[in-house]
């Protein structure tokens, strides 16, 4: 989909809402590229394909959960000048694509466990118990929901 507006976002979601086909839409980050390197826009592509979060069923969390993914993005790059900003897809837009997609914060994510006494860095699945230095542990990285 094009870039859109947080008014026209808003619009497409509130249509989505009253047709019943909110279920079809996703959140994606989008990166702007510097003309320094060559510019336009992208899909952000993580390790396991594109990140794609469900607008539904609660509206407002997964624009905070899309928000937070998009921070973090953006933390990471400072200073290299990408921009990264939240945009709307649906499912007929990804088929079209074939890139490969994931829903971020799912199962079959991966995340680093950073040990706290000797900093060794653990890379587990989500909900993949992990140890190190004599203790073990399992990380949900959604655990306040």
């Amino acid at each position: 989909m094009a870039p859109l507006s947080s008014k026209e976002q808003k619009r497409i979601i509130a249509q989505a809402q009253q047709s019943g086909t909110l279920g079809d839409l996703y959140w994606m980050i989008e990166l702007d590229i510097p003309l320094r390197f060559g510019g336009g826009k992208s899909a952000v592509k993580l390790e396991d394909g594109v990140p794609l979060i469900p607008v539904g069923p609660d509206i407002e969390t997964s624009t905070a959960d899309a928000e937070l993914l998009r921070w973090g993005l953006e933390w990471i790059n400072l200073g290299n000048g990408y921009r990264f900003t939240l945009a709307l897809t649906n499912k007929e837009a990804i088929a079209r694509t074939g890139v490969k997609c994931y829903i971020w914060g799912e199962e079959n994510m991966t995340i680093d466990n950073i040990c706290h006494e000797c900093g060794q860095v653990h890379k587990a699945g989500y909900y993949e118990t992990w140890g190190c230095c004599g203790w073990s542990q399992v990380v949900r990285t959604n655990s306040c929901k």
